[in-house]
């Protein structure tokens, strides 16, 4: 079994694999940036529904379902 030492100032991908071996950087780095956009981008749609509904703007599927009178 691998041991593995903690360093101060690596990234744990640079720790976990052996010295030269981009392929664990470049695979942690994907995988944070990835992680990063996600988060970044759920939290806009969160306040932008949170707000929605704050700011009272109605949504499409209430306005839909109200039944109006016959004008006549």
């Amino acid at each position: 079994m691998a041991q593995r030492v903690q360093s101060h100032g690596q990234s744990p991908a640079a720790v976990a694999f052996p010295e030269g071996s981009a392929a664990g950087s470049a695979y942690y780095d994907t995988i944070r940036n990835g992680g990063l956009i996600f988060a970044a981008v759920a939290f806009v749609i969160g306040l932008l529904i949170i707000l929605s509904k704050c700011l009272g703007v109605p949504s499409k599927s209430s306005s839909a379902n109200k039944v109006q009178a016959p004008r006549g």
